[in-house]
């Protein structure tokens, strides 16, 4: 399906994993936990702003955003493991960079359902692969054209499709593995 509808295989993807990360995310995190893990810089500002309380204020809108962070914890948790067989350096995904990552694709997928509005185009394109041992993990170069007029900068493409269901599929194995040893 990735190659015959590259968005609808992004949005099956990232709905997957939310559904078993609902499933695996405990009700006992608090809404300020949640703020500070799913949205530090925002938690920053206001605290920057108007101290602790402000925050604390804000954490209460956090239910709203509940799914977001069961996704992006339970990801984190689970997924946030390189695969062993990886391509250059210049071509790999960085894992450190895994949560600002969930957060971008999360809010394309958003996007999508809610405004109408396209996945990024070169998100949807088959990786580079060349000469190459396995594919490349992220779009290469400083920015990609996209159609006639459309550039994407590096910032904007966190991964290929290939790489974000790499991650889906370890952080559910793991999971997986986990309620087994249970």
């Amino acid at each position: 399906m990735a190659d015959d509808d590259g968005e609808l295989a992004w949005l099956l993807l990232v709905s997957a994993v939310e559904t078993a990360a609902a499933l695996w995310h405990t009700e006992d995190a608090s809404q300020l936990d949640l703020l500070v893990q799913t949205n530090p810089e925002l938690a920053d500002l206001l605290r920057d702003a108007g101290g602790e309380d402000l925050v604390a204020r804000a954490a209460q809108l956090m239910k709203l955003n509940r799914p977001t962070a069961a996704t992006q914890q339970f990801l984190l948790t689970f997924g946030a493991t390189p695969p062993t067989e990886r391509p250059p350096e210049w071509a790999q995904f960085d894992f450190s960079k895994l949560q600002k990552a969930i957060n971008l694709i999360y809010s394309y997928r958003s996007q999508v359902l809610h405004a109408g509005a396209p996945f990024p185009g070169p998100l949807l394109e088959s990786p580079f692969v060349g000469d190459l041992a396995v594919p490349e993990e992220v779009p290469s170069g400083h920015w990609t054209q996209y159609g006639d007029n459309t550039l994407w900068m590096a910032k904007d493409l966190p991964m290929h499709f290939h790489t974000f269901a790499g991650i889906v599929r370890r952080a559910l194995l793991a999971w997986l593995d986990e309620l087994a040893r249970r």
